[in-house]
């Protein structure tokens, strides 16, 4: 018999209504819908009582918070850098930058040298000597 069936009594069926929520602890979406309610609240009030807390114990010991000390002088001697720097004239900023610079000059050039001993040890070193060095 076909799947597709001309039969008049299947032609016209419908599927069951859906069943809209219930306003009782019987009924398991609306518990879950509460619960959900309850736990996104309690996540705020305690972020929220962080947040408070510590602002009103920062203020209390007058502990600024913020950026504005990237704007000073830092004074920290930085041995290499890709960019001019001088530790009595630059400030915290040019420092941050440098240190981004050298961690990416360290990352590319250690890369390389993964690539070029992993090439050496695939090819020349197994092949002249018959073991793997090291």
């Amino acid at each position: 018999m076909s799947v597709t069936s001309s039969d008049p009594r299947i032609a016209g069926a419908r599927a069951a209504p859906k069943r809209g929520i219930r306003f009782s602890w019987s009924d398991p979406l609306f518990r879950a819908i509460i619960w959900q309610i309850v736990i996104v609240g309690i996540v705020v009030g305690i972020g929220w009582y962080l947040v408070h807390n510590t602002m009103q114990n920062l203020a209390a010991r007058r502990i600024a918070t913020g950026f504005d000390f990237l704007d000073r002088v830092a004074g920290i001697p930085i041995g290499e850098s890709m960019i001019a720097y001088d530790s009595s004239v630059h400030t915290y900023g040019r420092a941050l930058v440098i240190g981004v610079l050298n961690t990416l000059q360290v990352r590319w050039s250690g890369s390389s040298w993964q690539r070029s001993s992993a090439r050496w040890s695939a090819s020349a070193g197994y092949r002249a000597t018959g073991c793997w060095p090291g």
